[in-house]
This record gives C-alpha cells, structure tokens and sequence, in this order.
C-alpha cells in the first residue's frame, strides 16, 4: 500500500476515486500476488466484498465489489467490476 502512495505522489498524481478503486482492488485479498486477478492463485484468496468511499459532504460515492462463482469458478471482490453508488441523498439537506 504504502509504495503505491509514494508512487502517486512522486509523480503528482491526486487519489481521486480512480485511484482509492484501485488501492482497494490491489489490497483484496485474492493470492499471494496482489497485484494480479490471475485464477490459478484464487484458491489461497477470501475477498468477500471490496468497497472504497469517496467522501465529499452534500454528495459522495461508495464504490462496491462483491466476490462472483462458486468452486472453481470463484472470483474475489478485487477481481470483478466495481459498481458506484451515488451516496448524495443519505446526506441531511441542512434545513
């Protein structure tokens, strides 16, 4: 995790959604590579649900993947399509 950010950082790049989507995808668990979505290693991985949330007050996303198949046709969380789910109308309109 902790490259990653220096990365992002050495090349100024801001964590915007994209970014913290794929910090998240990258630290599910999925083998022993976290860095591939590769099926011949799912079988030491347990990535149930992968979610990152995007904070912004009066608005805001949650970003949420959920593991897919059974046996060998299981797929982690952090190998499968992250779907974005508009967290605006949680917020208190302030009035």
């Amino acid at each position: 995790f902790s490259p990653m950010i220096t990365d992002y950082g050495a090349r100024g790049v801001k964590i915007s959604s994209k970014e913290a989507v794929s910090m998240a995808a990258t630290l599910g668990i999925k083998g022993r590579n976290f860095f591939s979505c590769d099926p011949a290693q799912f079988d030491e991985g347990d990535n149930v649900m992968s979610i990152a949330y995007a904070p912004v007050v009066g608005a805001g996303s949650a970003y949420v993947a959920w593991e897919d198949g059974t046996g060998a046709s299981w797929r982690p969380a952090a190998c499968a399509t992250y779907v974005n789910l508009d967290v605006s109308q949680f917020w208190e309109d302030g009035t």
